[in-house]
């Protein structure tokens, strides 16, 4: 339980010495002296409290700014497509850029996509079919190789039209442009990523 300007005050006079030299009287100067102290160290302990939590990305609030300008956010994906992004995103974006280790690897995409909001997501490849393939395999060629498919499991990427809907809207969008930019802009240069919403 944090502690109060009171709390500090009683502490205060706990700790002084016996004797007629200092008083305990609560309206004398003794008091007044150890009252202001007592304010000053809760403010030093309710200012330390809060560095400890702006110092970490994820629970920041005063120096979210000084994150995104130390590690070169909002990334380029948000910029261009000028997406909104809420304290928590931002939050979140530091967080993962400063523990990113980077990969090229089927768990590194999966984890960032975890990390953006779909924890289910999987990622399938394609394997050309060969002669030791099965039968019922996929017609993959050799082109393929350099393809794979994130299967979003993420009904709220879908949005489909409704009796609001304008005339010349689409029957139904989906796709998270920002998170597909990201892949895109983080993916192995040679292949291409294909964006399975389910």
């Amino acid at each position: 339980m944090a502690m109060k300007p009171e709390d500090y005050f009683a502490q205060a006079q706990a700790l002084l010495p016996p004797g007629a030299a200092w008083p305990r009287r609560q309206d004398g100067v003794m008091a007044g002296l150890l009252r202001a102290m007592a304010d000053f160290f809760f403010r030093a302990h309710h200012d330390a409290e809060t560095v400890l939590k702006e110092i970490d990305p994820r629970t920041t609030t005063f120096l979210i700014d000084e994150f995104e300008r130390m590690l070169a956010l909002p990334e380029q994906c948000v910029t261009i497509l000028e997406v909104e992004q809420t304290l928590e995103q931002r939050r979140g974006a530091a967080w993962s850029k400063l523990t990113a280790q980077g990969g090229a690897s089927i768990p590194f995409f999966v984890e960032v996509a975890r990390r953006s909001g779909y924890p289910d997501t999987t990622i399938e490849t394609y394997r050309p079919l060969t002669c030791d393939g099965d039968c019922d395999g996929a017609l993959w060629s050799e082109v393929d190789r350099w393809t794979w498919q994130l299967n979003i499991a993420a009904a709220a990427a879908v949005r489909q039209a409704d009796c609001n809907s304008a005339c010349d809207e689409p029957l139904a969008t989906w796709g998270d442009e920002g998170f597909e930019c990201y892949i895109n802009q983080n993916k192995p240069a040679e292949t291409t990523a294909i964006f399975a919403y389910q």
